[in-house]
């Protein structure tokens, strides 16, 4: 009985160990492959984006997703605010999936500097939250 009670808890255990490695296997394997896509290692990704990815809320998927948006529209340096934007975005259901493409068009066809893009992406959070 008790050890019944013991293998109970220790298969469960054993399942949920399971089933959180599997989902890190998976999102290394898709983070591996969007580096990959964009020429670069994901060490070399991961590290030109972690201060993007300080400060994003959600699970590493959704943080890394924000982040690797801005460099998949092509954009490069830093696109913290743009990647909050589309973190804000997917957390609230919203689409966003084009976000980045749009902010990537609006800098080239405007002119604006990165720091503009980040300026105005942080202000539509702010006139989202109002």
């Amino acid at each position: 009985m008790i050890t019944d009670i013991a293998l109970t808890g220790l298969t469960k255990s054993m399942d949920a160990l399971t089933t959180q490695l599997r989902a890190a296997m998976d999102f290394a394997d898709k983070a591996q492959r969007a580096s990959l896509a964009l020429g670069q290692t994901y060490d070399d990704t991961r590290t030109q984006l972690g201060g993007t990815m300080e400060g994003l809320r959600g699970d590493i998927n959704q943080r890394f997703g924000a982040a690797m948006a801005g460099l998949e529209a092509g954009m490069q340096g830093n696109t913290a605010g743009v990647a909050r934007l589309i973190n804000q975005q997917q957390l609230t259901g919203t689409a966003y999936q084009q976000t980045a493409k749009a902010f990537a068009g609006l800098e080239s066809s405007l002119q604006l500097s990165r720091d503009q893009t980040n300026n105005l992406s942080n202000s539509l959070i702010q006139t989202g939250a109002e």
